[in-house]
């Protein structure tokens, strides 16, 4: 998510022209600093067998999240409980959780 104006915290928004000049520049670093880590990063766990992400998260990222998931990480869909944790965006997430809902499986790879 975007700030909505400059504030007195300082707050900037980084919109899209922004991230293709850096990406051009080759600040990978910089990227990923921006888009992910100071934005919305959070912890989710993949099956290893299915890979597909488990689920539910049922509020934003914060560190209770993730023990909540690691408590419950048995697969839903193989009933295995090998999974291996990623760090993504919580807008990756959402949109996972969009397209399941519309019937269209995302699946991760290692």
């Amino acid at each position: 998510m975007q700030p909505l104006n400059i504030d007195k915290a300082g707050a900037v928004r980084f919109g899209e022209m922004e991230r293709d000049a850096i990406l051009s520049y080759g600040a990978m670093n910089l990227t990923l600093d921006r888009l992910l880590l100071n934005s919305d990063a959070c912890k989710a766990f993949i099956c290893e067998k299915c890979q597909q992400i488990l689920f539910p998260v049922t509020r934003p990222p914060n560190a209770d999240s993730s023990e909540a998931i690691r408590e419950n990480n048995r697969c839903r869909m193989c009933e295995k409980n090998s999974t291996f944790g990623v760090r993504i965006p919580y807008v990756l997430v959402y949109l996972v959780s969009e397209l399941a809902a519309v019937g269209i499986k995302f699946q991760f790879s290692k």
